[in-house]
């Protein structure tokens, strides 16, 4: 467990940590797997999210698997390609949350994220923002939340990271997003970054990836 931990990571870790210990477990070892696993763990009852939310992810393949996912769990998504287009599509659109890769084309997720928050000072309300990344090290977490963020998922995600993170942010059965009523602006000027910077796609979890989400 990194610090600063996240209320919600904290909870999962101390459930996890006690229903181990409750089946007669010895040493523990806590890890991120665990609080995932601690949140799932016991009977799952069937979740109905009926939200809508904006998906920023440039891989193709990362989408397709997001997607069904989400559309598994009652969740409808918008994509962006790249942050410019992230900040955009939230600016005229009505979402419950983003789901921000962080190293995207033409404007990274941080960036993406710096650039809302900015524009919520108008009077817009706070949007969870959930980073996607392929990097868990501590010092990219703190760097996604100095920038704003909420919450993070470390890539390739599963089902049960994918609900718990929805069940912390966006309640089951959340009502309708509001429209955020705001007036576009105009894109802003950013540092591009280059395609060997995306987060990477092949890894062996993926394979198992595809097959949960495609039942």
């Amino acid at each position: 467990l990194t610090k600063p931990a996240h209320t919600e990571t904290l909870r999962r870790t101390i459930a996890g940590v006690l229903g181990l210990q409750q089946r007669g477990g010895d040493d523990i070892l806590v890890t991120r797997h665990l609080t995932a696993e601690g949140s799932a763990a016991g009977p799952r009852p069937a979740r109905t999210f009926q939200g809508h939310v904006l998906l920023a992810e440039d891989i193709p393949a990362n989408q397709k698997v997001a997607l069904s996912m989400l559309k598994k769990l009652g969740v409808t998504a918008d994509v962006a390609v790249n942050g410019e287009e992230a900040v955009q599509l939230w600016t005229g659109g009505k979402y419950d949350l983003i789901f921000m890769d962080c190293q995207m084309p033409v404007m990274d997720g941080y960036q993406a994220t710096r650039k809302i928050r900015e524009l919520e000072k108008s009077g817009t309300g706070h949007i969870p923002i959930i980073a996607l990344t392929a990097n868990a090290m501590a010092e990219e977490r703190k760097k996604g939340l100095d920038m704003g963020m909420d919450d993070y998922v470390a890539k390739p995600f599963t089902g049960s990271e994918l609900t718990a993170v929805l069940n912390t942010w966006m309640p089951p059965d959340a009502p309708l997003p509001t429209e955020n009523r705001m007036v576009p602006t105009a894109p802003v000027a950013c540092q591009a970054t280059t395609p060997s910077q995306s987060s990477p796609i092949i890894d062996p979890r993926q394979i198992a990836m595809m097959q949960e989400a495609m039942g």
